[in-house]
């Protein structure tokens, strides 16, 4: 018999453009379909893809939840603009000083988050005041000649498919709540996000859920986490996780560069993290098998990597360099922090500059199992 030669069909790319309806778009396609978004700003709406769908982008494609605004009348040092109804649930502790942080809307000017303050007569040079009520925005800097937006989506991509892969998207400005992320993977299964930049973004860049992966990403200056997991088999690799928390959430109630809760298995790797407002790398409540290993953490303010009513784990072979603050007091703000954790290993780390090196803690914390069994050796402090 004569072989026959069988050519595979290339996969068909469907392009998206900035003037396109993407969410319908997708939720018309069928499983497995491959998007290519093309060069511009795509205004999306939280996304929901299907199984095995593809996105990607060409460069100088953008997602963005925000809206332009143009049309402020000036009142003396304030320019106001009306008929402004956009509005998310509330959500999350505040720092002192940042009492509107549970509000997922933010402005920006000239793609600077201004800071939003909780009463009109606050308003200033630099911050602004959403009226709910009255459906009014107060501005405090001229908007004359500036690119002035307001963050109004709450997620790029969300939903509950399996096996969806995003590559090379840039993804910003999006009116993320607490706890949540722009591109929000919890709900989903085995996702891969990588090569993406997600930044300016209020909650958290990226949501990793359950067999998620993202690697190779830049999760920068975003308002409250870079990155959130939560699930079995969560993957961070070879990431920038950096300046997060421009919101103002509480770093004891949850804000720095990524948290990670009731996960199995995470691994934690390769990853640059440095200059978040509160600790670098956070697992809490019941992570389990937990991997931290060759990671860059440093100049946080709050621990480097806190592992925190949790077990299993092992922390090696990671540079902790300038974390904590001496405002925390006590033995907080370490390198590496354990507190409440069982049956954890702590190998040859590197640890310069931090306000305490490696401490572990036990405390009356409810917890569902007695702390015990660590392991600290071939470490450098």
């Amino acid at each position: 018999a004569v072989p026959v030669e069988t050519t595979l069909a290339e996969p068909t790319v469907v392009v998206i453009e900035p003037s396109d309806d993407a969410e319908a778009i997708v939720e018309a396609a069928e499983p497995d379909t491959m998007f290519e978004f093309a060069t511009g700003t795509h205004r999306v709406d939280s996304i929901e893809p299907r199984d095995g769908q593809q996105f990607t982008a060409v460069p100088g494609a953008i997602l963005s939840g925000a809206t332009p605004l143009e049309g402020f009348e000036a009142t003396g040092a304030v320019w106001l603009l009306s008929g402004q109804a956009s509005e998310q649930p509330p959500g999350g502790t505040c720092a002192d000083d940042r009492p509107r942080c549970d509000r997922p809307e933010d402005l920006f000017v000239d793609d600077e988050p201004l800071l939003h303050v909780d009463r009109a007569e606050a308003v200033g040079p630099g911050t602004w005041y959403f009226d709910y009520e009255a459906d009014q925005i107060h501005l405090g800097s001229d908007p004359d000649g500036a690119v002035v937006e307001l963050s109004v989506a709450r997620h790029a991509f969300s939903g509950e498919a399996r096996d969806v892969v995003l590559n090379g998207l840039v993804v910003e400005k999006f009116a993320t709540p607490a706890q949540a992320g722009a591109i929000h993977a919890r709900d989903g299964q085995g996702w891969i996000v990588e090569d993406c930049v997600a930044r300016l973004n209020h909650g958290a860049g990226v949501y990793a859920g359950p067999g998620t992966t993202v690697r190779g990403c830049e999760l920068v200056d975003n308002g409250q986490h870079g990155l959130l997991g939560r699930g079995a088999d969560v993957v961070i690799e070879d990431n920038l996780i950096a300046r997060t928390n421009y919101a103002g959430f509480s770093s004891g109630w949850s804000a720095g560069g990524a948290k990670f809760v009731e996960t199995t298995g995470l691994v934690v790797q390769g990853n640059r993290v440095e200059a978040n407002i509160g600790p670098g790398l956070w697992t809490d409540v019941g992570a389990t098998d937990t991997t931290y290993d060759g990671n860059e953490v440093v100049d946080n303010t709050g621990a480097g990597i806190l592992h925190e009513i949790s077990y299993d784990a092992l922390i090696s072979d990671n540079d902790v360099t300038g974390n904590g603050s001496p405002e925390q007091g006590w033995v907080w703000g370490a390198g590496i922090q354990l507190a409440n954790v069982s049956n954890v290993e702590v190998r040859s780390n590197r640890l310069e500059g931090n306000v305490n090196g490696i401490i572990a803690t036990k405390q009356d914390r409810g917890d569902e199992f007695e702390p015990c069994c660590l392991t600290i050796e071939g470490n450098v402090l």
